[in-house]
């Protein structure tokens, strides 16, 4: 409620608001302040992090990436926990594949599944990317954009997401996503086999940050 309270003050002062997805100004900004000065601007990778971002060989590798923020802890366990319950149900399936969840796990008090394995904080999450074949995202929780779909992208690495996340997800990439359902057992497993195909064409990155720059010359030049 306090967010929502000083959104409302900023929204009545600002001459913009910008949303970092077209879903956000549709269901929640357009509620706060006049609909024409909500503008979409999507987040892109800028260049400096795309240097390190060069391809190698595909491992059958899985990984759940968290926030180092202690306000997402919510969020984060729910990740976690969906990630874990998935694997679990795997049993011993699909041995060659391994599973890694980054960042601090210590504090969500989960008992994840054996072939889990933390990573710890990495000082950047793309040499483990570069050599993953999916990123898992399994929570409906949140809103706006997870700026990691598009670290996973930009590593060519399909993501594994819940059919209301994908939902709400810019058109642009849900083609590099593949919808998982937590509840039912061969979910996880089909999503992890398709995630071995060739990976889409394309360059959101691109067409995000083309995006992001026409309204900001919009905001400021006019």
């Amino acid at each position: 409620f306090d967010r929502l309270f000083w959104g409302y003050v900023c929204a009545q002062y600002s001459d913009y608001m910008l949303s970092i997805v077209e879903w956000e100004k549709e269901h929640y900004w357009k509620y706060l302040t006049d609909e024409k000065k909500v503008r979409n601007l999507p987040y892109f990778l800028p260049a400096i992090y795309q240097r390190e971002v060069e391809q190698s060989d595909k491992k059958m590798q899985c990984v759940c990436l968290l926030s180092s923020t202690v306000g997402t802890v919510p969020f984060q366990r729910d990740l976690v926990s969906n990630f874990s319950t998935v694997i679990k149900r795997l049993g011993n399936d699909l041995p060659d594949w391994l599973f890694y969840v980054t960042g601090d796990i210590s504090k969500l008090n989960l008992n994840v599944a054996n072939r889990v394995q933390p990573t710890g904080f990495l000082d950047s999450p793309f040499p483990l990317l570069i050599e993953s074949r999916a990123v898992a995202l399994l929570s409906d929780f949140g809103f706006g954009f997870k700026t990691k779909l598009i670290d996973a992208i930009q590593s060519e690495c399909y993501m594994l997401v819940p059919k209301k996340l994908y939902a709400r997800l810019p058109r642009e990439i849900q083609p590099y996503c593949i919808v998982v359902d937590i509840n039912l057992v061969d979910s996880f497993r089909q999503a992890l086999e398709q995630s071995k195909a060739g990976y889409p064409q394309g360059a959101p990155n691109e067409v995000f940050k083309e995006q992001a720059f026409r309204v900001l010359d919009e905001i400021f030049l006019n």
